[in-house]
C-alpha cells in the first residue's frame, strides 16, 4: 500500500503543472458557461486570452519551462480576469408615486376628472384602479382612519400586475423594441436563442401578503396568472406592519437566484387632503378639492 502511494505521488509531482493546467482549465470553462449569455463576460473572455497569452508569451525566453506550466499560466491569467470582471454589481433606482381619491367613495381622482386622466395620468397600466378599488372589501373600522394604507395595497397590486401582463407570460428573456405604433412607442419581443425558465403563479404574492385585500380581487383583461422567469428563481418577501400589528406601512418582494437579485420595496409616508398645485392646472376651487385626498 505504502508502494502504492508513493507512487501516486510521484505521478502527481510528475504532473503537477498539467493536473493544474486541467483543473484551472475546467473551472474557467464552467464559470464562462455559467455566465455564457452575458456579453459582458463573453468579451471579458476575449480579454482574459489575451491576459493568458502575453503572460505566456513573456515566459518563452526562459529555459526549460514545461509546456504545461505555460499553458498554465495562459488559462490562470484568463481565470483571474473573469473573476475580477464579475464583481458584484448593485443598482438602485427610486420611484415616487401619488394617489388622488375621493374620500367618501375611494374613487380614483381620474376617474372624477377628465383632464387629469386624460393629461397627467400613465395609461399604460393594464388594470384600471377602479377596478380595483370598487371590488375590495371595506373595514369601516379601520379604513376611515388609514386613507394612506388603501391605496398603498392598491399600488402592491398594481406592481404585481406589471409582473403578470403579456411581456412575461411565457417567457422571461425578452427585448424593447422602439417603434412608433398606434397603442405606445414600444414593442416586446424574446431575446434570440433565449432559454426556457420556470414560471411562478400569482397564487403565491396572495400567500405572501395574506392581509392584502387589492391581491384577492380577481384578474382583469390581458393581467395573466402566470410570470416566466429563469430557471432556480423563488420569490421570498415580507410586510413590515406597526406596532399593534394590524397596519402595515411596508412590503417588500424580491425575485432571486444564483445570478441575480431583483427586490421591489413599497412604503407609504403618509398624505394630506386635497391635491395641492394640481387644482391650479386643473381649475379647481379649494373647497371642490377638499373631497379628495392625496
Amino acid at each position: 500500500m505504502s508502494e502504492l502511494t508513493s507512487a501516486v505521488f510521484q505521478l502527481l509531482i510528475d504532473n503537477i503543472w498539467a493536473i493544474l493546467f486541467l483543473a484551472i482549465a475546467g473551472a474557467t470553462i464552467w464559470l464562462a458557461w455559467q455566465n455564457h449569455a452575458s456579453e459582458k463576460v463573453r468579451s471579458t473572455i476575449v480579454n482574459g486570452l489575451a491576459v493568458g497569452v502575453t503572460a505566456g508569451l513573456i515566459t518563452i525566453p526562459v529555459p526549460g519551462l514545461s509546456l504545461w506550466l505555460r499553458l498554465t499560466i495562459v488559462v490562470a491569467g484568463t481565470l483571474a480576469t473573469i473573476l475580477i470582471n464579475l464583481k458584484e454589481e448593485n443598482k438602485k433606482v427610486e420611484f415616487p408615486s401619488a394617489s388622488i381619491y375621493e374620500q367618501n367613495s375611494r374613487i380614483p381622482f381620474e376617474d372624477h376628472n377628465k383632464t387629469y386622466r386624460d393629461r397627467f395620468t400613465c395609461r399604460t397600466l393594464a388594470c384600471p384602479r377602479v377596478w380595483i378599488t370598487s371590488r375590495m372589501p371595506v373595514d369601516e373600522s379601520t379604513d376611515a382612519n388609514a386613507r394612506e394604507e388603501f391605496y398603498f395595497d392598491v399600488l402592491s397590486r398594481l406592481v404585481v400586475d406589471q409582473l403578470y401582463q403579456q411581456s412575461f407570460r411565457n417567457i422571461w428573456d425578452i427585448r424593447a423594441i422602439r417603434s412608433h405604433l398606434a397603442y405606445g412607442v414600444f414593442k416586446w419581443e424574446p431575446n434570440e436563442g433565449a432559454s426556457p425558465g420556470d414560471f411562478i403563479d400569482r397564487k403565491e404574492f396572495r400567500k405572501l401578503f395574506p392581509d392584502s385585500r387589492a391581491l384577492q380581487v380577481e384578474i382583469f383583461g390581458i393581467v395573466g396568472d402566470q410570470m416566466s422567469v429563469p430557471k432556480g428563481t423563488r420569490l421570498v418577501g415580507g410586510s413590515d406592519k406597526f406596532s399593534g400589528g394590524r397596519r402595515v406601512y411596508r412590503r417588500w418582494f424580491a425575485l432571486e437566484n444564483h445570478f441575480v437579485k431583483v427586490k421591489v420595496d413599497l412604503s407609504w409616508s403618509g398624505g394630506g387632503i386635497g391635491i395641492g398645485e394640481l387644482r391650479l392646472l386643473l381649475g379647481m376651487t379649494t373647497e371642490e378639492c377638499k373631497k379628495f385626498w392625496t
